[in-house]
């Protein structure tokens, strides 16, 4: 119990901060009883106020304003302005986003309230970055601003604008004109190239005024006599070459011929800003510095109080450093969500050297749309090679694809109409993704000619739920690449696709993109394949439920599932590369293991595939018809799991085969028992985390959960609201009012709990609407324990020779998962362990194939005669025309001893 001094105190600041910021009664006592729950359950030590800001910003996100004049639009954060709140609480942005996500975890919010926050975070990271990017390019084109100038009085006369004042002022009209286009508040691509246009602006202006004192006389693209004798060119300035980065020029140059140029129309048009309206310039002259300056930060103080968002006009108040080209460097906040780390399931695609690469996020989405748009084409039709290759069809498919592509563009332009784009920029969007869909549709039919034979192109054009699912993953891919901040699954729910279905085209794309993507795109792929598998697919709302009942499945342990060989489910090391034919031709790898891997959509799921292959001899043969669906999904999602836990045991000192096959055993037996009790609407490391610690716990062992959380969130895809904000139930209005009853019964007795800091966990849950959530140990005792102590105490027994365990699957190490690695791109050489049966490896007279210490020496002599005359194949193509090519030029030299495949032969025969 406290006294009524110490809850009056916070009450009165709370009543305080309400009436100033004009906030209702609802509202008010909404945010109070929110505050009061989590005091009475945590100890919130420092300033209170700070604590009061969080619960009032939460419960304002929570509540909408209808808008006048149309019924059915409102308003989210109840008018409410983020800068003036944080005024008044006395916390800087930094401490109040560590502060909300403390309050976040804390409070349990369900997923819609922690992506609204994370979004204001995600903006407030890409500001920042922005900005220090801002500071280093101002500081090469203009002298440094002083840090020690005063600020001038409002009654003294107008001085030309100090470099401070035009750094301040070039800022301010950067992000005005960013938010102009809101589809550009958060693209960093576009964000980066609009402030590039902005500084060009206010260089040229610059120059145009003579302005040798404020000018970097270092600057490569000064204009030559400007300084010397003054020389003022009688055309505008441009400087966005000298500006961007390697091969970025162009695309920034795109932005201020279109996006910025109707910018700054705009503000000429309406008076914002004072000048030649025709040359852009005049914008600093003595005349008109101050009042544009002036109408320039009226205008935005407007924005803010109409949207709520934080003032970036924050990040002025940075130090700005003499040499911000090492701070940025140094200091990028590299923790921003858009840069990823790579998942333990993907780190064998990536080498050593890549891994320790640092990218700063611009440089990073640079790199990605860049490389994009160098080999893409964005005239909205089919290119020349995929329209001769679907031509060669008896029915040319074309109008097809076509009809198809037309449909979903008009529902994503809907989608982004909504969401303020202007038509141009949807445009030039989507024209992005439909580009990308026909390159990948083209590499899919010609890897599918290649291994099935045959005409199979109408085939694949018709399959409805391939083709959309493709179209959908080409729309994530150009959404990530420039960064937005509308996280995955936001596309699925544009497009109205289940992450069940979606997930089948992840491994497809990354095998046959040849080369289109960049590395962090393909571990994107890689983290919305694992979202898929651990979370998203075991929602409610997730036709796996619909699918498992209609066929009756019933999950079986990872051994059920797995195929007769232990690289099942592995992309070859080479993407693009298709090794595998289906009549019985050279065949370097199995048909069988591969052949469920590449069956992406089944007919379990109300339509027929054109890609379905042969089911293989073996126990899946024996499956119902539609159960190799759901066997893929649980390989792949016990693959995730293997990796996970074993990264989780060795961290915490139980490595011993053993110790992990029961932990194992544990895990394996909540999801092939208690499927539908514990996994639905939950995460698949909420069930690691948990088997762990029951098996802990009947061992006697020393680790603690807070050792097991301690060493989760080391993990690359950890994210603290899995443990923090667990589903627990799901209660009936009944319920609800009952549960509410009981609430406003205790209100009058307020607590406060001692020795519970907000990073620990309180074993307690909160109801959000029909859903009580809480952190893992209440889900751990209220939910788990009852379903599995039954099966978990005789793990603690001293004889455990009774007990069948069973052994996670395999994780090949780096070697084989890149198997069959392709030694050369130029010729059709591979290898691949002999580890595998050797009646997968079948011949043809095609094909030469040699197993080391049991072929004849004869068949190598083959071999390397064919290295050694080998020709070119392919073809060269342009990169800025993609459909331009040059004729092979003769044969290629004789190559000189494959060093690396004699050293591996060596090796072996040692």
């Amino acid at each position: 119990m406290t006294n009524a001094s110490d809850v009056e105190s916070p009450r009165a600041e709370h009543r305080r901060i309400c009436e100033q910021l004009n906030i209702d009664a609802a509202t008010e006592e909404q945010s109070w009883a929110s505050f009061r729950d989590i005091r009475n359950t945590y100890n919130l030590d420092g300033d209170l106020l700070h604590w009061l800001c969080c619960t009032v910003f939460v419960t304002c996100r929570q509540t909408v304003t209808p808008t006048v004049g149309n019924r059915n639009a409102v308003l989210q954060g109840n008018c409410v302005s983020l800068t003036r709140l944080l005024r008044l609480c006395g916390i800087n942005l930094h401490e109040f986003f560590t502060k909300i996500g403390q309050w976040v975890e804390m409070a349990s919010l369900p997923e819609e309230n922690r992506t609204a926050i994370n979004t204001l975070q995600h903006s407030f990271k890409v500001s920042m970055v922005i900005y220090g990017k801002f500071c280093e390019l101002f500081t090469l084109v203009f002298r440094p601003p002083n840090q020690d100038e005063q600020k001038r009085s409002k009654k003294s006369k107008p001085v030309p604008c100090s470099t401070n004042r035009l750094h301040e002022f070039c800022w301010t009209l950067f992000i005005y004109a960013k938010h102009e286009y809101p589809e550009q508040s958060a693209d960093v691509v576009t964000s980066c190239n609009m402030m590039l246009c902005c500084l060009d602006l206010v260089y040229s202006n610059a120059i145009a005024d003579g302005r040798r004192d404020i000018v970097n006389p270092d600057f490569e693209g000064l204009p030559a006599d400007f300084i010397a004798e003054g020389r003022i060119p009688l055309e505008p300035l441009c400087i966005i070459e000298a500006l961007s980065e390697a091969n970025c020029s162009s695309e920034a140059l795109v932005t201020k011929n279109t996006i910025w140029k109707d910018v700054i129309e705009t503000l000429f048009q309406t008076n914002v800003l004072r000048g030649d309206a025709n040359s852009f310039t005049g914008l600093i002259s003595l005349a008109n510095f101050d009042e544009n300056f002036k109408s320039l930060n009226s205008r935005y103080d407007t924005f803010i109080l109409s949207c709520g968002e934080f003032d970036e006009r924050i990040a002025l108040g940075q130090k700005i450093v003499e040499n911000p080209r090492i701070k940025s460097e140094r200091d990028a906040p590299e923790r921003i969500p858009l840069c990823q780390q790579t998942p333990l399931s993907g780190r064998s695609r990536i080498s050593k050297d890549e891994c320790n690469n640092k990218f700063t996020p611009i440089s990073t989405a640079n790199a990605s749309v860049n490389k994009l748009r160098m080999k893409l084409r964005y005239d909205g039709e089919p290119h020349g090679s995929l329209r001769e290759l679907l031509k060669s069809c008896a029915q040319d498919p074309i109008a097809i694809v076509t009809g198809r592509i037309a449909a979903e563009r008009e529902k994503f332009s809907k989608q982004m109409r909504e969401q303020n784009w202007n038509q141009k920029s949807t445009t030039a969007r989507f024209d992005m993704i439909e580009a990308l869909y026909y390159r990948l549709l083209e590499n899919i039919i010609r890897a599918e000619i290649r291994r099935r034979g045959g005409n199979v192109i109408r085939q694949v054009c018709c399959e409805e739920m391939f083709n959309k699912t493709l179209l959908v993953c080409c729309a994530e891919i150009v959404i990530y690449a420039h960064n937005l901040q509308q996280n995955f699954p936001w596309i699925l729910k544009m497009f109205d696709m289940q992450p069940f279905i979606f997930y089948r085209i992840i491994e497809m794309v990354i095998l046959y993109h040849n080369d289109l993507l960049s590395r962090d795109l393909i571990k994107h792929l890689t983290i919305i394949e694992e979202q898929c598998l651990e979370s998203l697919s075991w929602q409610s709302s997730s036709p796996l439920w619909t699918v498992m009942d209609n066929i009756k499945y019933e999950v079986t342990a990872s051994h059920g599932v797995e195929s007769s060989t232990d690289l099942s489910g592995i992309t070859p090391h080479k993407p693009g590369d298709s090794v595998t034919k289906a009549n019985g031709q050279a065949k370097l790898e199995p048909v069988g293991p591969r052949a469920n891997l590449n069956q992406p959509f089944l007919s379990t799921l109300g339509f027929n595939s054109p890609l379905k292959l042969p089911v293989p001899n073996g126990s899946l043969s024996k499956q119902r018809p539609g159960a190799s669906s759901l066997n893929l999904f649980f390989r792949k999602f016990y693959g995730v799991a293997a990796v996970r836990m074993k990264d989780l045991c060795n961290n915490l000192g139980l490595t011993s085969d053993d110790k992990q096959k029961q932990i194992w055993t544990i895990f394996e037996h909540s999801i092939v028992h208690c499927t539908r009790e514990l996994m639905r609407d939950r995460h698949l490391d909420q069930m690691l985390m948990c088997a762990i610690y029951v098996f802990v716990k009947v061992t006697k062992l020393p680790n603690t959960f807070t050792d097991i959380m301690k060493f989760y969130r080391i993990q690359p895809q950890s994210n603290s609201h899995v443990y923090r904000s667990v589903f627990i139930a799901r209660s009936t209005p009944a319920d609800q009012q009952q549960q509410q009853q009981n609430g406003e019964s205790q209100r009058d007795e307020v607590t406060v709990t001692r020795g519970i800091a907000p990073t620990d966990l309180a074993g307690v849950s909160m109801q959000h609407g029909s859903e009580e959530r809480g952190d893992i140990i209440m889900f751990y005792n209220k939910v788990y324990v009852p379903l599995m102590q039954e099966f978990a105490i005789p793990f603690g027994n001293g004889d455990k020779r009774s007990l069948m365990l069973s052994p996670p699957p395999k994780t090949p190490s780096r070697s084989v998962m890149q198997s069959p690695k392709q030694i050369d791109g130029r010729i059709s050489l591979y290898i691949t362990p002999m580890d595998r049966k050797c009646a997968d490896l079948k011949e043809s007279p095609n094909s030469v194939t040699y197993l080391i210490d049991r072929s004849p020496a004869k068949d190598l002599d083959v071999i390397n005669r064919i290295v050694k005359n080998a020709s070119i194949t392919g073809c060269k193509r342009s990169l800025n025309d993609p459909e331009s090519y040059e004729p092979p030029v003769g044969l290629i030299k004789p190559r000189r001893k494959n060093t690396k495949l004699d050293r591996l032969i060596s090796d072996r025969q040692q």
